[in-house]
């Protein structure tokens, strides 16, 4: 029998009961923005027009805007014996409380608003299934009982064995992190001895130029004798260096075959990892617990809390090889190029030469540099050709900030940019598409870029080593995004600061000398005001979430002082202003006017560019907006205009501008396979497609007449 309200049924067309599982979460009325963490729901039954949940446990005041219609619902449907989830967004028609003690229950009666007409045909035709079929249901049902009866013991032993297999594999992989650690301990006191090495063969061959230098000039013989000994001592020193060398190469080798072991043994699983906002990885899986899971990308390892994954699943035999075979060749390139990189600068070591401001100069001419106070002019090399080709390509910049600019090989430099992420339409987005990709497409982009004016791009996450040869080809610096805490992150916990810390650290070490890297940044969006998890200086307090972030940046600058550290936060809410005073340069997401909905044009952009300006005097730091922009999904203003109002009110008073973004993220919201009538997928000045949307021509047109350096 069908609910009845004022004479009006509750929900459209005919409903079929059945029971699945549905993933939720209540999102903002306008622009779909999460307000909640994703929690779960059963059918009771469902139709074309909608469903019915059993949802338990659910906040009165929630229910209460769901009942008035002030909010809306994000649903993942899990259709059972579906290859994938379906994606769909829903209103609350009606509202029953049917339990008041705790846990409550409420029946939620949902319309869709958001869903495509093929999958509600799968919700349909699954619902009359079981309806047409129940006697089929019975017997399966049946069957799996006495299969279940019939197999239960050998699942219970099965059981055991995979739980006793697992605890091997926990010790097995700290085994092999413990031996993995001493060897990169042993590689550093190897490079050491093999230092010493060098000094002592130089020391010797000089004593030797010296013995002859006396024996011509007829010294004394108490003097030649003295000299003789220090180079019969440095030839001891010498063999007994070379035995240390010798027996630590040794130990090396044995360990290295022990770490060789040990990965025999342990298990590789390639799966696939789907996230809560409808990406998925592609990866192997190295760890898992209650806080996070790691998996090894071909790009590299990261860590994932565990709140923002959906669920984890095995690949085919088939896409595991491929997996596996595309990570171990990543594995292999990065090992040469490490390799290389450690031969490089042992060779420049052996010469004599050391290290400074991104240079390798001779020890007596930094020692001459820093006795004179000429440490600037000696490095700097002042760039009278303003082009920024003539910088990129050519080594390591000197980068620096003042109280107002980045200052670049001595020149203000004034950042013209757009945010860049890895998409195009058909692959998955973020790294697990980037090898798909044809690399054509992203020259296409880095090439367009150029033409337009564009000097900097912003990532969201590292970018693959191809990419930034593209960038240095084509003379565009990178702001790289090393680490990415989130509102998911516990700022109290000390293992997930050390994940972050390693993380960053690891990522900075790979690209710190590449010529086409200006900044780094270590978030985005602080202090997730936005965000369903809630702004973490209201959750754990300003000083507590200040300095857990600083020690993110602590461990960057150990590791690289040549690159200024910036991050991304958002104004005007509690904590907007995290991290400015230690961030080398500061970053906001500014959406100068108004951000989509809320666009007010000329004025408004003009008042927030001199509140960015006030910014920068008060902490006398170069400020710069790390993102700006005007999705074409909203019809207040046109992309064009808005985009002009913008750059027009910023007028270079500050230290430059991301445009947010080069090119539309179709997977953004809703389907993961179409472009979704959403704000959040047309936010780019090309289409997923990359065709030139309205703003194109106004930022080609503000970035080329805009220098790129200034006085």
């Amino acid at each position: 029998m069908m609910r009845q309200e004022e004479g009006k049924e509750k929900r459209k067309f005919i409903r079929l009961p059945t029971v699945f599982p549905v993933h939720f979460r209540i999102v903002s009325r306008e622009d779909k923005t999460p307000l909640t963490e994703t929690r779960q729901a059963f059918t009771r039954d469902v139709g074309r027009g909608g469903m019915c949940l059993e949802v338990n446990n659910l906040k009165d005041e929630l229910a209460a805007k769901l009942q008035k219609g002030e909010v809306k619902l994000s649903l993942v449907i899990e259709v059972p014996f579906s290859t994938k989830p379906i994606g769909a967004f829903g209103q609350v028609r009606w509202i029953e409380k049917t339990k008041e003690s705790y846990p409550n229950k409420y029946l939620l009666g949902i319309s869709y608003e958001i869903i495509s007409e093929k999958e509600r045909k799968k919700i349909i035709s699954y619902a009359r299934a079981l309806i047409w079929k129940p006697k089929l249901i019975a017997i399966a049902v049946l069957i799996l009982i006495l299969a279940v009866c019939f197999t239960g013991y050998r699942v219970f032993r099965e059981k055991k064995a995979k739980q006793a297999a697992q605890q091997r594999i926990i010790v097995l992989q700290k085994d092999r992190e413990v031996l993995e650690r001493q060897l990169d301990e042993i590689d550093v006191v190897k490079e050491e001895a093999e230092e010493r090495l060098v000094r002592l063969q130089n020391e010797h061959l000089a004593l030797e130029r010296k013995i002859s230098e006396f024996s011509k000039a007829k010294v004394s013989e108490k003097k030649l004798k003295e000299i003789k000994a220090k180079l019969e001592k440095s030839q001891t020193f010498i063999f007994s260096l070379r035995e240390e060398i010798d027996e630590i190469s040794r130990e090396k080798e044995l360990l290295a075959r022990d770490v060789s072991k040990l990965k025999g043994q342990i298990p590789v699983e390639a799966v696939s990892v789907f996230l809560a906002n409808n990406r998925f990885l592609e990866g192997i899986l190295v760890d898992e617990n209650v806080s996070f899971v790691k998996v090894k990308l071909v790009t590299g390892t990261v860590t994932l809390d565990k709140n923002t994954v959906v669920k984890i699943r095995p690949l085919s035999k088939s896409q595991a090889l491929k997996v596996e075979r595309e990570i171990k060749k990543a594995e292999l390139e990065r090992k040469k190029a490490e390799e290389k990189r450690k031969k490089f600068i042992k060779e420049q070591k052996a010469k004599e030469l050391v290290l400074y401001e991104g240079k390798w100069i001779k020890k007596e001419k930094l020692t001459a540099i820093k006795e004179k106070g000429e440490e600037k002019e000696a490095v700097i090399k002042v760039i009278k050709d303003r082009k920024i080709e003539s910088i990129i390509g050519k080594g390591i910049a000197k980068i620096t900030v003042d109280e107002k600019n980045i200052i670049v090989n001595g020149k203000p430099f004034f950042i013209k940019g757009v945010a860049y992420g890895i998409s195009f339409p058909g692959y998955p987005e973020g790294a697990a598409g980037f090898e798909q990709i044809p690399l054509e497409t992203f020259e296409k982009d880095f090439k367009a870029m150029k033409e337009i004016g564009i000097n900097t791009i912003r990532t969201y996450e590292p970018l693959p080593d191809k990419l930034l040869d593209l960038a240095e080809k084509y003379g565009l610096f990178v702001i790289e995004t090393v680490v990415y805490p989130t509102g998911y992150t516990d700022y109290t916990h000390a293992g997930q600061l050390i994940t972050l810390k390693e993380t960053a650290i690891n990522n900075v070490l790979k690209h710190k000398d590449r010529s086409c890297i200006l900044m780094w940044s270590i978030w985005n969006d602080v202090p997730f005001e936005w965000d369903a998890s809630g702004n973490i200086v209201k959750r754990y307090g300003k000083r507590q979430v200040n300095d857990f972030l600083k020690e993110i940046y602590d461990a960057i600058k150990a590791v690289d002082k040549h690159h200024p550290i910036t991050a991304a936060n958002v104004l005007k809410v509690k904590g907007y202003d995290i991290g400015f005073d230690f961030l080398d340069c500061i970053g906001v997401n500014a959406y100068i006017g108004g951000h989509g909905y809320t666009w007010s044009g000329e004025n408004a952009a003009q008042e927030n560019v001199e509140e960015l300006v006030k910014l920068s005097k008060k902490y006398k730091k170069p400020v710069f907006i790390t993102e700006t922009g005007f999705s074409t999904f909203i019809k207040k203003d046109t992309q064009d205009n808005a985009l002009k109002i913008q750059l027009e009110a910023l007028d270079r008073k500050t230290a430059g501008v991301i445009i947010f973004e080069w090119a539309d993220e179709w997977w953004k919201a809703g389907n993961p396979q179409v472009q979704d009538r959403h704000i959040e997928e047309h936010w780019g000045i090309m289409s997923a497609e990359r065709e030139p949307k309205a703003g194109f021509d106004v930022v080609k047109d503000y970035f080329t007449k805009t220098p790129t350096f200034s006085e």
